[in-house]
């Protein structure tokens, strides 16, 4: 449980968490359906959600390490939120749409988030 509490989504971590960055070219690419996607049944439950942010929680403290804030990633929300937002018809699955839906989503929050820190930088 503790654990869960301290996971951040690391889809939003990946997509959103590092959107101040200088160099929009270092930004990693979202990832795909079927890198969620495990057993290939083209759903992704819950279970596969929390591997994946396992394994990129890993990628993005190495990523992140010795930064700003000494490695740690940034807000967003944590992943069974994101799971169940994104779950749109409620059955405890991921469909391709329900995931594209929830990408765009993040990438949307992303960009504004850029064009919010270009603001901020241009004002000083």
């Amino acid at each position: 449980m503790k654990v869960r509490l301290f996971a951040i989504s690391l889809i939003g971590s990946m997509v959103c968490g590092s959107a101040l960055a200088d160099e929009p070219e270092q930004q990693p690419t979202p990832p795909t359906f079927s890198d969620i996607d495990a057993n290939a049944d083209m759903y992704i439950d819950k279970e596969e959600f929390s591997q994946f942010q396992a394994e990129m929680r890993e990628k993005m403290r190495a990523r992140f390490a010795g930064g700003p804030r000494g490695g740690m990633m940034g807000g967003g929300k944590r992943g069974g939120d994101r799971f169940n937002d994104a779950d749109a018809d409620g059955d405890g699955l991921l469909n391709e749409s329900e995931f594209a839906a929830m990408i765009e989503s993040m990438q949307k929050k992303r960009d504004e988030m850029r064009q919010r820190w270009a603001d901020m930088r241009q004002q000083d």
